[in-house]
């Protein structure tokens, strides 16, 4: 029985842990799959860095104006590789902070048994029980897929898979406009690989400030990056709903 049992390293779980432990609590932490949470591992932090290596290569392609001719030559297998070794560095100095602290760190799948009590199978094989005075729930966020028709026979990624890829595509059709697709779509125009965003409406990045949205839209359009603005039209006939995409994509549907 432990006084605190915190379920995910993100960030919020890693830093509630490391406090509480540093208060004199005895704290066991219980991770998935690794320490960071999604900005170290999947969000912010590699997206940033492809992000530098994506403004290099534009500066450098567009320094001819200034006098300055350069040529472009972008090796992925290196960009990715410096990515994930800040990345592990970012989550290794997280680790090492829990530990230092005087957090148990586990890593494994939990889930609830009873009340305050969690059944965990171990990463490393085996499972153990854990009961605890307080819970903490931190358990994060993953991207979903969306309901398209024939999305899961296409070789479509998500963006955490994005994160990883070797080999630049001649194209990339990104689907939505929110901020984690325009992040790191926009880099593969300054790579020299044609991008484009489909979404529904007539906006990108879907906040509540049409000025940031002019901006942001005008700024990826100059470095490349395309837009198609996809609408869904439903068309119930005879209890069937029809759901028709532009260029004639379809997909029937009957209510349960």
């Amino acid at each position: 029985m432990t006084s605190a049992l915190v379920l995910g390293a993100g960030q919020a779980g890693g830093p509630l842990a490391g406090a509480l432990a540093r208060a004199g609590w005895d704290v066991t932490l219980v991770e998935r799959v690794h320490v960071g949470g999604t900005c170290v591992n999947e969000g912010c932090t590699p997206t940033k860095a492809m992000l530098a290596s994506a403004k290099a290569a534009h500066v450098a392609r567009s320094s001819a104006a200034l006098g300055v001719h350069a040529k472009v030559q972008v090796s992925l297998p290196e960009i990715v590789d410096r990515v994930q070794g800040i990345v592990k560095t970012f989550r290794d100095g997280s680790a090492a902070g829990l530990k230092s602290a005087g957090v148990t760190l586990m890593y494994g799948v939990a889930r609830f048994t009873g009340v305050r009590e969690m059944d965990v199978t171990l990463q490393a094989g085996g499972r153990t029980t854990l009961g605890a005075d307080y819970v903490f729930i931190n358990t994060g966020t993953r991207p979903r897929w969306p309901a398209v028709p024939g999305l899961d026979v296409v070789g479509a990624m998500t963006s955490d898979a994005l994160l990883h890829l070797r080999e630049l595509p001649a194209h990339l059709l990104s689907l939505g406009g929110g901020y984690i697709s325009l992040d790191s779509r926009s880099c593969m125009p300054a790579w020299a690989a044609a991008s484009r965003c489909s979404r529904p409406g007539r906006v990108c990045c879907p906040v509540r400030m049409p000025t940031l949205q002019t901006r942001c839209g005008g700024c990826w359009k100059t470095r490349g990056l395309l837009f198609t603005w996809a609408f869904r039209r439903e068309e119930p006939h005879a209890g069937v709903t029809r759901s028709v995409w532009p260029g004639g994509m379809q997909a029937a549907s009957r209510p349960r």
